[in-house]
C-alpha cells in the first residue's frame, strides 16, 4: 500500500525537478551547502532578537539545541523541528 505525498511536499519536489539541477546529493559538499540555503528560502530572514544554544539530555547522551526566539518578552508557543537531513550539507 502507498500513502500518496502530501500536495505541499510534492509541489517543491516537482519544481526542483523542473529547475534542471542536479539533486543535491549528487553534487559536491560545497555546492551543495551553496544551494541548500538558495532552496529553502526567500525575501529577508525575519528578525530574531534572541538565539540561545544548549543542550538537552536524551538516553543517548546530550542533544544540541538552539532557540530562537522573535520578540524577548512575548510568551509564545514552542515548535520542535527534527532535522536528520544527510548531514552532508550542514
Amino acid at each position: 500500500m502507498t500513502t500518496p505525498l502530501d500536495p505541499a511536499a510534492q509541489a517543491l519536489l516537482d519544481a526542483a525537478a523542473a529547475g534542471g539541477l542536479p539533486p543535491v546529493y549528487r553534487v559536491s559538499i560545497d555546492e551543495g551547502r551553496t544551494r541548500m540555503p538558495k532552496g529553502f528560502t526567500s525575501g529577508e530572514p525575519e528578525p530574531i532578537a534572541e538565539m540561545r544554544d544548549f543542550t538537552v539530555s536524551s538516553s543517548d547522551g546530550p542533544v544540541g539545541v538552539r532557540l530562537y526566539h522573535p520578540e524577548p518578552t512575548t510568551v509564545l508557543p514552542l515548535v520542535v523541528f527534527f532535522h536528520g537531513g544527510g548531514w552532508t550539507v550542514n
